[in-house]
């Protein structure tokens, strides 16, 4: 409306702030659709505010974007709280990149939170914030663009595509873990093993069938193979998974799996495998584990089958 009488400004303004702060998950994008006008009702502080209502005020101001916006979401960097603190860190993807990291992300300790990276802008900030945990969602087809990172302690990429040199990805002499997901084909597997304080590595197999160049590093106990499917040939690594204290394998669509080549380790894991063609392989082998993990596998009607000696067998 061009405009409102001075009776009804006044019912609308106190209609609005008996909605403020927001409450529910829905408010923050209900309220945001007032517009810019609903920041002079908005705090200038979240001290006065529960965590809940902090974080729901953060998420409205933050989904109404604009400089005004930014600058009142910079006067909530002093607050501590855990899920405020990871509220303002997501709000990152609703701004220009630059402006925001440095309004912003650069007054809050981010070495113990995750950052999360929707799109290729945001990776030329990063250097200059120094985060310790760093997820990127966005497709990457090049992992050369991740010399742009700091040296990171855990680092996630879910979108992978097309044919992932695993040797471009900057060594981190201080990274502990390390997620590969995507539609990749993963090559120069070997490269994993300079990451020499790596101990988790978690790797899509999903369109690489060879993995005949994977090599561990020593601190690499525990390993999950994602989407590991009938065409995945365990044998060629078996020397280098032989020293890990757990191995994860979650099969694609519960298609069966060649397992006979499996190391021995302490624990495995098996999500989504069917285990009832393991069972049935020719010359199947117990496997040489000390517990062993089934999660939503296709298991056979005849659980004694699954008795073997000197396993506890574990099913979810």
């Amino acid at each position: 409306m061009p405009q409102l009488s001075e009776e009804l400004a006044g019912r609308v303004d106190t209609a609005v702030e008996t909605l403020l702060p927001a409450r529910r998950e829905s408010d923050p994008a209900q309220l945001a659709a007032v517009g810019t006008s609903l920041l002079r009702k908005m705090p200038k502080s979240l001290t006065e505010l529960t965590e809940k209502a902090a974080v729901q005020t953060v998420r409205t101001v933050a989904l109404i974007g604009g400089s005004e916006a930014l600058g009142l979401l910079s006067s909530y960097v002093g607050d501590k709280r855990d899920r405020v603190v990871r509220q303002l860190i997501q709000s990152w993807s609703y701004f220009d990149p630059d402006p925001y990291a440095d309004a912003v992300l650069s007054g809050i300790q981010l070495a113990h939170h995750e950052v999360v990276v929707k799109h290729s802008g945001q990776l030329r900030a990063l250097r200059r914030l120094a985060p310790t945990d760093v997820d990127i969602y966005f497709p990457l087809d090049d992992l050369g663009a991740l010399r742009m990172l700091p040296p990171l302690h855990d680092l996630s990429l879910w979108s992978l595509t097309g044919e992932a040199d695993l040797s471009l990805i900057p060594h981190m002499p201080d990274l502990d873990a390390l997620a590969l997901d995507g539609d990749a084909a993963f090559t120069h597997m070997e490269a994993l093993e300079r990451f020499t304080s790596l101990r988790h590595l978690a790797i899509s197999v999903r369109n690489t069938s060879d993995l005949s160049s994977l090599r561990l590093a020593e601190k690499t106990s525990h390993l999950s193979l994602w989407d590991v499917h009938s065409g995945t040939d365990l044998t060629p690594c078996h020397t280098a998974l032989s020293g890990l204290d757990r191995l994860y394998l979650w099969a694609a669509d519960s298609s069966p799996v060649n397992l006979t080549a499996l190391p021995a380790v302490p624990v495995l894991q098996l999500q989504e495998v069917d285990v009832r063609a393991w069972l049935e392989t020719p010359g199947f082998k117990p496997p040489e584990v000390e517990h062993l993990i089934l999660m939503g596998c296709l298991l056979p009607d005849d659980r004694g089958s699954l008795d073997f000696p000197g396993v506890e067998v574990h099913i979810f």
